[in-house]
């Protein structure tokens, strides 16, 4: 495994290529270490559930360049535009409906998204111009991964780690849906009291 500081000027055009290539990485976000790849790259993302050692039944969350890139995936209204005028960039996953699914195998009709507010994460998001996915770096059931000793701890091999040292440790994000225009909570987390 590779490992490129966050402050290294290469590490955005290393992860990039890394990504392209359908390689995974580690990266820093704004609530812990994530595990991702190119959200339309379907090998990339069975390598994702591969390594977490995750069921393939529960879906995996992505961050994405910008807010305009919404309305090229999934369906919005209102009530979502104002919320993510509020609360984005930052730990919100929002769970809406696909417009089409990103590729043939994909097995749900819907996404969670967010910006994030980490400035390592947005610029590469920004920077790559597609979804990563951005799913904890831990495997699952064990706990999210804060430490870089972590990583080697829980055993976790990706093509490349972008290494930002040790991150404040916080809640992970809140992952919310609507139902009939009202908000449900999904996951209680950093954000609280959206309605």
């Amino acid at each position: 495994m590779r490992v490129i500081k966050v402050n290294d000027k290469e590490a955005i055009s290393e992860a990039i290529k890394v990504l392209k290539e359908g390689g995974l990485i580690i990266y820093p976000t704004e609530t812990s270490y994530a595990l991702g790849c190119d959200f339309f790259n379907e090998k990339a993302v069975q390598k994702i559930y591969e390594v977490k050692k995750r069921g393939f039944n529960n879906p995996l969350g992505v961050i994405i360049p910008n807010k305009e890139y919404l309305s090229k995936i999934v369906k919005t209204n209102l009530k979502i535009n104002n919320i993510i005028k509020e609360y984005w960039p930052g730990p919100l996953n929002i769970v809406l409906d696909l417009i089409k699914k990103p590729y043939a195998n994909y097995k749900f009709n819907n996404l969670a998204l967010r910006i994030s507010n980490n400035k390592f994460a947005f610029s590469l998001c920004k920077s790559f111009n597609k979804p990563i996915i951005a799913t904890s770096a831990n495997k699952s059931g064990l706990d999210n991964i804060y430490n870089p000793q972590q990583i080697k701890e829980q055993n976790i091999t990706v093509d490349l780690f972008i290494n930002a040292g040790i991150l404040k440790k916080v809640k992970p994000s809140t992952i919310i849906s609507l139902e009939n225009n009202k908000v449900k909570i999904l996951r209680e987390g950093t954000i609280n009291g959206i309605i």
